[in-house]
C-alpha cells in the first residue's frame, strides 16, 4: 500500500490540492478548445503507427540516426544504461574542462539523476527552465513531467527566492520572472556546455526537436561551445513527416496550446560540438514486452496528469517516483524497476479517465492493472485482502451466508438503517459519508416470492452484483419492473457471486477468474437471451469474461457465450424499452460514472432516458469526473476518495438540482452516503428506479 504518511501529507496542503484541481478544471475546456479544429483520432493512428514502426524495428532506425546525425557533424553515443549515460556526459564534460553546465528542461537527465553525478565530479549544474531552477533552489524534485513546479504558490516561490538570493522577493509573478533572468543570464554567459532533452528524433534527417515556452532552451543549445543532447531511443520517429502529428499533439495536451513558444529543430551545430546520447535504460526491455510494448508510443505530454483525479489530490511526489502520474508509473516500473513502482500504482483509483487524452491512444488503465497484477505475483498481497477475495468473494454461498449474519448483527453499529460511524480504528471509513445497511432480505429471496410473468419479447438473466443484490435490492425490483411491462421474461441465478471486479481491479487475477467460472457455471444453467445488469463495472466485468479465460479450454467457449450476450441496462433500455413518457417531476443532474462514460461509452443514452420521463435535467460541471467510489478502493484510500468526493459535492450542489441520477450502485452509495453527511436535501436515485416510476 502506498506510503501513508506521504499520502496524509499531500493532502494536509489545501494549496496543492486547489492549485492542481484548478489546472486540471480549466485544463479540461482548453484542451477541448486547442482540438477543436484537429481530428484527435487521426493523430493518434497517426503517431502510433510511426512508433510502431520505430519499435518494430529499432535498430535499423538508431543506426539511421546515427549515420545522418555524424554526417551533420554530431558524435552519437549510445548508453545502454543510466551509469552509461551518465559516465559519457562526464567524459565528454571532462574532456573539454567544463566547469558550469547549463541544463534546458529535461526528465531523461531526471530519470538518470545527472545533476547528482555532475556534481560529484565538481562540475556546477545550473536549471535554467524557470520551474527546474526554482525546485533546483530549494532541493525538490519536479512533481509534474511538463510542468515541474505546478505544486507551488508564487508565495512559496517567493519564499524559495528569498532564501536562496539571501534577499526578501515579493510574491510578484512578473518580478520574479524578471529576477530569474537576471540571475541566470551570467550562467548562460560562462557556460562551458549546454545540455538538453529532446522531444522527438528523426532519423531520416538526424534531427533533435524541442517544444519549449521559455528563451532557456535556444540559449542552452547556442551559447555554450559544446552541447549535449539527451534523448530517450523512444522518441525516433521514421520520417520529418512523422514528427508533424506529434507537433501537432504535444502542446494541445500537455498545456491546451496549439504550439508552443519556440519550436527548435536541432540538425546541425553551427561553430558548436553537438554529442547525442541516445538513452536506453529499460526502453528496449520495455518495447520488446508482450504486455507493456505499447508504452513505447508515449510523447510524454503528461496529459494523462492533467486529468487525473488522485493526482489532482496528492500530486507527483505522491503518485509517481522520477516520472508522475499514470504513465509515469508504468514507465517507473522499466526505467527504474518494479519495486519503485509498487507505491504508486497502488493509488490508482482506475477511474480510465487517463485513456481518453493520451493522444498515442495507449490503454494506460489496462496497463496499470496489468502492473498491479506483476506486484502482486511478485511481492504478494495483504493477507487479509487476500482471504477475502479467495475464501469469502471465490465462494458464492459462504459470502452469501457471512452477509446473512451481518444482517442479524449489524444493529450494534447501525442507526435507522444506516451507520453512521465505525468503530475500531475504521472510523476513517465514515468519516465523509454514511453507510446504507444490509437491506432486510437479498435480492434473490424477493424474487423467489414475486409473482412471475412470462414473455414474449425474449429471457433475460439478471445479474445484481453484491451491492443491488445485498444492499439495494429495491433496485433489483425496479429492474424487473421495467423488463416486464416491456414484455420480457427475469431470470436470477441463486448461486451467482461477485463478478470479480475487486480482485481484478486489486491485482488478483486468479481469484477474479475463480468468480468469473462461478458466476458462467450459474449461468449457463438457465436459458436466455440476454445478461443484463445494473452496475456499468460489472458489465464490463462479465463483458471481459472471454480475456479473463481465452487460455482455458474447459472455459473458453462458455465464457465467450457468457460475455456476449451481456448488455448494460442503461443500454438495454435505451435500445429495447419503451418508457412511459412525462411521467416523471422534478429537476435532475447525471453523474457520469467512470465505467458506464468510459468503459461502456454512455454519454446521450441516460439523458435522452430521464428527458423521455418528463424529468427536468440539469448538467453539472465535470459530470464525468469520478465520485471518489472506486470499489474497493474508497476503502484502502478513505482519505483520497473524500477529497475527490468533495469535489462532486461542490458541482452537483451548483447545480441546484433536487435529485442526482446514477447508473451504477456504487456511485449511488458514494454520492448518498456523501450527501447525507453534509446534511444535504438532495437525493440520489438510480436510473432503473426513475425509470420504474413511468410504470407505478
Amino acid at each position: 500500500m502506498a506510503n501513508k504518511e506521504k499520502i496524509k501529507k499531500a493532502l494536509g496542503n489545501p494549496t496543492l490540492r486547489r492549485a492542481l484541481t484548478n489546472f486540471g478544471n480549466n485544463y479540461v475546456l482548453a484542451r477541448e478548445k486547442a482540438f477543436g479544429d484537429v481530428d484527435f483520432e487521426e493523430l493518434r493512428r497517426e503517431i502510433k503507427a510511426a512508433r510502431t514502426e520505430v519499435r518494430q524495428k529499432l535498430d535499423l532506425y538508431v543506426e539511421e540516426f546515427r549515420t545522418n546525425a555524424e554526417k551533420n557533424g554530431a558524435r552519437v553515443i549510445i548508453a545502454h544504461s543510466a551509469n552509461d549515460a551518465r559516465q559519457a556526459i562526464v567524459e565528454i564534460l571532462k574532456a573539454k574542462n567544463a566547469k558550469i553546465v547549463v541544463k534546458s528542461k529535461s526528465m531523461a537527465s531526471e530519470e538518470i539523476h545527472l545533476n547528482e553525478e555532475l556534481i560529484k565530479h565538481g562540475i556546477e549544474v545550473v536549471e535554467t527552465d524557470l520551474g527546474e531552477w526554482i525546485l533546483q533552489l530549494d532541493g525538490q524534485k519536479p512533481s509534474h513531467m511538463v510542468m515541474p513546479a505546478i505544486h507551488l504558490t508564487r508565495e512559496e516561490v517567493a519564499a524559495i527566492f528569498s532564501k536562496a538570493l539571501d534577499r526578501e522577493v515579493a510574491p510578484d509573478i512578473a518580478q520574479m520572472v524578471k529576477l530569474a533572468r537576471q540571475e541566470l543570464r551570467d550562467k548562460f554567459l560562462k557556460a562551458d556546455a549546454g545540455i538538453t532533452g529532446g522531444n522527438i528524433a528523426v532519423a531520416e534527417t538526424g534531427s533533435i526537436f524541442l517544444f519549449t515556452n521559455e528563451g532557456n532552451a535556444r540559449l542552452t543549445t547556442t551559447l555554450p561551445k559544446v552541447r549535449i543532447s539527451l534523448v530517450g531511443v523512444e522518441k525516433l520517429v521514421p520520417k520529418l513527416k512523422d514528427a508533424i502529428p506529434i507537433m501537432r499533439a504535444l502542446p494541445r495536451n500537455a498545456t491546451a496550446q496549439k504550439i508552443t513558444s519556440y519550436m527548435t529543430v536541432m540538425t546541425a551545430g553551427a561553430g558548436q560540438e553537438h554529442y547525442i546520447i541516445l538513452l536506453d535504460s529499460g526502453r528496449i526491455e520495455l518495447k520488446d514486452d508482450p504486455v507493456f510494448a505499447e508504452l513505447f508510443q508515449c510523447i510524454r505530454c503528461a496529459g494523462c496528469l492533467n486529468v487525473c483525479p488522485v493526482y489532482q489530490q496528492v500530486g507527483g511526489h505522491v503518485f509517481g517516483h522520477v516520472y508522475t502520474g499514470p504513465i509515469g508509473t508504468l514507465l517507473t516500473a522499466f526505467f527504474h524497476g518494479l519495486e519503485a513502482a509498487k507505491d504508486p500504482q497502488a493509488i490508482c483509483g482506475s477511474c480510465l479517465k487517463c485513456a481518453t487524452v493520451c493522444p498515442a491512444g495507449i490503454n494506460l488503465p489496462e496497463l496499470l492493472l496489468k502492473l498491479r497484477q506483476r506486484v502482486v505475483e511478485t511481492y504478494g498481497q495483504p493477507f487479509v485482502q487476500k482471504f477475502i477475495f479467495e475464501r469469502i468473494l471465490a465462494n458464492p454461498k459462504l459470502f452469501n451466508s457471512l452477509l446473512g449474519l451481518g444482517r442479524k448483527f449489524q444493529g450494534i453499529v447501525a442507526e435507522n438503517g444506516e451507520i453512521k460511524s465505525l468503530p475500531f480504528g475504521f472510523d476513517n471509513l465514515t468519516s465523509f459519508r454514511v453507510f446504507p445497511t444490509l437491506a432486510r432480505e437479498r435480492l434473490y429471496k424477493k424474487y423467489r416470492v414475486r409473482p412471475r410473468e412470462k414473455g414474449n419479447k425474449g429471457k433475460v438473466l439478471f445479474y445484481s452484483g453484491c451491492l443491488i443484490e445485498h444492499m439495494y435490492p429495491d433496485i433489483g425490483e425496479d429492474v424487473f419492473l421495467v423488463l416486464e411491462k416491456n414484455g420480457y421474461e427475469v431470470v436470477l441465478p441463486e448461486n451467482q457471486g461477485c463478478c470479480g471486479a475487486p480482485a481484478y481491479y486489486s491485482g488478483d487475477l486468479q481469484a477474479a477468474v475463480r468468480m468469473a467460472k462461478n458466476n458462467i457455471e450459474a449461468f449457463l444453467k438457465h436459458d436466455y437471451d440476454y445478461i443484463v445488469t445494473a452496475c456499468p463495472t460489472c458489465s464490463e466485468t462479465l463483458m471481459h469474461y472471454e480475456k479473463y479465460l481465452e487460455d482455458d479450454e474447459e472455459y473458453r467457449e462458455k465464457a465467450r457465450e457468457v460475455s456476449r450476450k451481456v448488455i448494460d441496462f442503461t443500454d438495454f433500455a435505451f435500445k429495447y424499452l419503451a418508457v412511459g413518457e412525462g411521467k416523471v417531476s422534478g429537476t435532475f443532474t447525471l453523474h457520469d460514472s467512470c465505467h458506464a462514460r468510459r468503459g461502456l461509452g454512455q454519454v446521450k443514452e441516460p439523458r435522452e432516458l430521464i428527458v423521455k420521463t418528463g424529468a427536468n435535467l440539469v448538467e453539472m460541471a465535470n459530470s464525468d469526473q469520478c465520485c471518489g467510489f472506486g470499489g474497493s478502493f474508497s476503502i484502502k484510500y478513505p482519505e483520497i476518495s473524500e477529497k475527490v468526493f468533495q469535489n462532486k459535492y461542490q458541482n452537483i450542489m451548483e447545480t441546484g438540482a433536487e435529485k442526482v441520477a446514477v447508473t451504477c450502485p456504487g456511485c449511488l452509495m458514494q454520492i448518498d452516503g456523501g450527501l447525507k453527511k453534509q446534511g444535504a436535501q438532495v437525493k440520489v436515485e438510480h436510473l432503473a428506479s426513475i425509470l420504474a416510476k413511468t410504470y407505478k
